[in-house]
């Protein structure tokens, strides 16, 4: 048996108890761990998501502050040919207008989202949509113009807000 005086008392310091508010620092950093790896892929994925609803970027030739056309003669149409536009172009706010080679106009301006077969009769113009489910109008999209209503030196003219972006003469 020890003696009582031989006796060594140690201190010892309780450890700390895990409470409640131990785990929710826990959660709160893992949390915020979690948010800050969200919060730097965003930006990243939103300029993805933004990218994929634009046009296709081509390299052109040309002036970047044109659209560039191309038109050529079919049996009963002109096809005429987005080959350069410019970004944002969207159907409701772009238009066309249609002019005979005395700058009289044939066909007043009409949005390029009212250009459909279901107004065929109306315009004799229909878009052909190349990249569907886009929203802009790109470089691909196409005009099928009628040819006896628009004949050999027509002018179509692409507009935003009045103003010409672009135009082709079909020859």
């Amino acid at each position: 048996m020890i003696a009582p005086h031989k006796v060594r008392f140690e201190r010892r310091v309780p450890a700390a108890p895990r409470t409640m508010t131990r785990r929710v620092e826990g959660i709160l950093i893992a949390a915020l761990v979690i948010a800050s790896s969200v919060v730097g892929f965003l930006p990243i994925a939103l300029a993805e998501y933004r990218r994929a609803l634009d046009c296709p970027r081509y390299s052109g030739e040309g002036d970047p502050s044109f659209a560039g056309l191309s038109a050529t003669r079919g049996m009963d149409n002109w096809t005429v040919t987005l080959v350069a536009g410019l970004r944002r172009m969207y159907p409701d706010t772009t238009s066309i207008e249609l002019l005979d080679a005395q700058h009289r106009v044939l066909l007043e301006p009409r949005p390029w989202s009212s250009l459909t077969l279901d107004r065929w009769s109306e315009n004799l113009v229909v878009s052909v949509d190349n990249h569907p489910g886009l929203p802009p109008v790109c470089e691909g999209d196409q005009l099928l113009v009628d040819i006896q209503a628009y004949p050999r030196g027509s002018i179509l003219e692409i507009l935003s807000g009045g103003v010409p972006l672009g135009w082709t003469t079909f020859f």
